[in-house]
């Protein structure tokens, strides 16, 4: 990756860098870094730390090369080891971007967010986006949400954002302002790389955000997706078939997931069909199953 790339039409003043998009839970940055690449690329869900892995995406426009990284959402509470391990790894990335994209939820600052400044490496710019602007009812409260963000910390903030990535709203002025703040530098990646995760794992997300969506409250975060088969490469083949497994650990769950007369994973598969023809951009064939594995889960849990 990053190589055979065409340096014909690269000019002189092309920007290119890695950015960290980072924030607590729910703020909005799975959803931001999907507008910006322009496909599903990082699961969505109101449930927190449903994103457990930093997920890389590339955007590529006119003299720009922008490679995202979505972050795990940072919760100081302490309590969990899952928390403290999706911390470590959103803040391990930081010290290697160029700049920081920092996420905060409208009319929703928090006590935390205070906290989240204070693992940001020095001499890095940052770039805030007030996410869900169109919920501030008036001038007033986009002023104090300014105000808000501007005492948070004392650390050099370089521009604010209001956006709304619902609304498309300043998109393209949140990417004018993190251009400013790269480097002048060849692009790091091929034109048409757009992730670094594979069709397999996409394929897996796009169901577990499903999953959580129908279900979440009622499922462990240990509950995840096995791409058991996936038949898209042979000749002539005009459907993709998948075959997924959804993995929990407790045998009382396999009802939950199933639903009455097998409503609920009907749903799963029903909602999860458009999004998976879209990433294959042909007809899709999804079989879906429910199975248990108590042990394995528990050696690899958070």
């Amino acid at each position: 990756m990053g190589q055979n790339i065409n340096q014909k039409n690269i000019t002189n003043d092309f920007r290119c860098g890695y950015v960290a998009i980072v924030g607590r839970p729910n703020v909005g940055k799975s959803s931001l870094i999907n507008k910006l690449i322009g496909q599903p690329i990082s699961i969505i869900s109101r449930r927190k730390q449903t994103t457990v892995d930093c997920i890389l995406g590339v955007v590529n426009q006119n003299n720009l090369q922008l490679v995202l990284i979505d972050t795990p959402g940072i919760e100081f509470n302490g309590k969990l080891v899952k928390s403290r391990r999706l911390n470590n790894l959103a803040t391990s990335i930081l010290s290697d971007v160029d700049v920081i994209l920092w996420v905060i939820e409208a009319k929703k600052i928090h006590t935390e967010d205070e906290l989240i400044p204070k693992i940001f490496p020095k001499n890095i710019p940052i770039v805030v986006a007030i996410n869900k602007v169109d919920l501030a009812n008036s001038d007033n409260d986009k002023r104090k949400m300014f105000e808000q963000v501007n005492d948070l910390s004392d650390i050099n903030i370089d521009v604010i954002i209001p956006i709304s990535v619902s609304k498309s709203f300043q998109i393209t002025q949140l990417i004018d302002e993190i251009k400013l703040r790269l480097p002048i530098r060849t692009p790091i990646f091929d034109k048409d790389f757009l992730t670094d995760k594979d069709i397999v794992f996409r394929t897996s997300e796009i169901i577990r955000e499903k999953v959580f969506k129908l279900i979440g409250d009622e499922l462990p975060y240990t509950t995840f997706i096995e791409i058991d088969r996936l038949l898209e490469e042979e000749v002539g083949r005009k459907i993709v078939t998948i075959d997924a497994s959804i993995i929990t650990n407790r045998m009382t769950h396999k009802p939950i997931v199933i639903g009455k007369k097998g409503m609920t994973i009907k749903r799963i598969k029903e909602d999860s069909l458009r999004p998976l023809r879209k990433l294959f951009d042909r007809p899709v064939k999804l079989n879906l199953w429910v199975k248990v594995r108590q042990k394995f889960i528990q050696k690899s849990s958070y």
